[in-house]
């Protein structure tokens, strides 16, 4: 059976190619995807593609390329009461710092350790000019290095507002970094998979939300492409304490994934003191098997936790946005879950799905459960 191809990362045609001469002379098969096949030199965004069973060894190689432009992941002691662990990708906005600071209030309440990431892409390093080949904006030595003696001061600034942070919360929450060339979202689904985590958090502002925004896309792919919860911060989220979460909406499309994700949510909130607004918006219509739907759900939920608060409910409106916001504003909602499925490119464009629609418009945290 033929391996799958997997994206190792994205970077301009001239660096690709000494990426690619560097894969192939250590015997890894690679491709290159995105050339401008008539003038080659001026294209930027091409992928490296390789066979994803030697993504882990080519993904090796490339650290090891750059390795003098990486900042390693600070070392913390490894405790037992602190096994689980939250990945935060950061891009050192205001809405990241927030995110920050959720992270830790967090995972101080789950007992878990918090791993700040920092993903930036290689310079384009073509030159300016095909008449002067000699001229270059600069090399792809000063590049690297101007940008991650840029990322590594802000890094140690944000580190050391968190740890003030911390000290003065009374809280330990051992805390580390992680600064490399790369994408985002594929820096930090490699480390979920190679460090087991078990939370994303990443924070986003209203104009990132935009879909085609930095943060925004990466945001609407990692919700997407994850196996464990993401939980997405609006920069316009007010942050007291995790304590503040009082109230949790799930909304369902009564999808067999429902199960599972009504699973990980109260596995998720166990700790924290929480009434759950279980609610279905339809655009046509109510079917009368709606209601017999809600009510095995709610009975589902209290299956898993009998403990639980939980409120069932069904609303019809031809704007679900619209319908979502008056239901947030009614229940004071302070969370938001929804459960994401994969979907090819065409479904996309014809029909966005919920989950993306609710991220571009609302300023509540939602938690994504993959489907």
């Amino acid at each position: 059976m033929a391996d799958i191809l997997v994206i190792l990362t994205t970077t301009s045609f001239s660096t690709a190619q000494i990426i690619s001469s560097k894969l192939e002379s250590s015997k890894i098969e690679c491709f290159l995807k995105n050339v401008n096949l008539i003038q080659p030199s001026i294209g930027s965004g091409v992928q490296i593609l390789v066979n994803e069973s030697d993504l882990e060894l080519a993904f090796s190689l490339l650290q090891n390329m750059f390795s003098e432009f990486t900042l390693p992941s600070h070392s913390y002691h490894e405790d037992k009461d602190f096994s689980r662990l939250f990945i935060v990708p950061i891009d050192f906005s205001l809405a990241s710092e927030n995110a920050c600071y959720f992270a830790i209030d967090l995972a101080w309440t789950y007992k878990a350790r918090v791993k700040f990431i920092h993903a930036y892409n290689i310079p384009d390093m073509r030159p300016i000019s095909f008449d002067d080949a000699d001229f270059y904006q600069t090399t792809i030595t000063s590049q690297l290095f101007e940008m991650r003696q840029e990322a590594e001061l802000k890094f140690a600034q944000l580190t050391a507002k968190l740890k003030a942070y911390i000290e003065k919360q009374k809280m330990s929450v051992p805390i580390s970094t992680y600064l490399i060339n790369g994408l985002p979202d594929e820096i930090t689904l490699y480390s979920v998979e190679n460090e087991n985590a078990s939370l994303i958090i990443m924070g986003v502002s209203k104009t990132e939300q935009r879909a085609f925004e930095p943060m925004g896309k990466i945001a609407d792919r990692i919700s997407e492409r994850s196996e464990i919860p993401v939980l997405v911060v609006p920069e316009e989220t007010y942050f007291s304490n995790i304590n503040y979460i009082k109230n949790v909406l799930y909304l369902t499309d009564f999808d067999e994934s429902d199960f599972g994700a009504v699973r990980k949510l109260l596995s998720v909130l166990k700790l924290l003191k929480t009434k759950v607004f279980c609610l279905h918006i339809s655009t046509e219509a109510r079917d009368p098997w709606d209601k017999i739907k809600i009510v095995g759900l709610s009975e589902y939920f209290r299956k898993i936790d009998p403990n639980v608060v939980i409120e069932c409910d069904l609303m019809v409106s031809e704007d679900i946005i619209k319908a979502l916001n008056e239901f947030i504003i009614e229940k004071n909602i302070n969370l938001i879950s929804v459960t994401t499925h994969k979907r090819n490119l065409i479904s996309k464009i014809l029909f966005p799905s919920m989950s993306h629609k609710i991220l571009f418009h609302t300023t509540i945290p939602i938690l994504f459960f993959r489907g």
